[in-house]
């Protein structure tokens, strides 16, 4: 049984904890697009370019543009829901 205090604190922390998850996926994300750029630089690599062009552009079709990703409410809530049904599942698996 959860105290009442906790169980009024936890949607806030799931929003949280939604929004630093989503911020770090911005990151990765950005950083997935620098490494696809370098690499696409390197005259060694030059038969990796087909495939990470294409995965490349999939990932923007999908998601944008990753300097302009900028996560909506309804991805906060969609991550916080996603936390929420982890967390209590493994909780109630023990």
């Amino acid at each position: 049984m959860l105290n009442p205090i906790v169980l009024l604190l936890l949607p806030a922390a799931y929003i949280f904890a939604s929004v630093v998850a989503l911020l770090q996926f911005q990151v990765l994300f950005q950083l997935l697009q620098v490494g696809i750029t370098k690499l696409h630089s390197v005259s060694a690599l030059a038969f990796a370019k087909p495939v990470t062009g294409v995965f490349m552009d999939h990932l923007v079709r999908v998601f944008g543009r990753p300097d302009k990703f900028v996560p909506q409410p309804t991805h906060v809530l969609l991550v916080a829901l996603i936390l929420a049904v982890v967390v209590h599942l493994e909780r109630a698996r023990r």
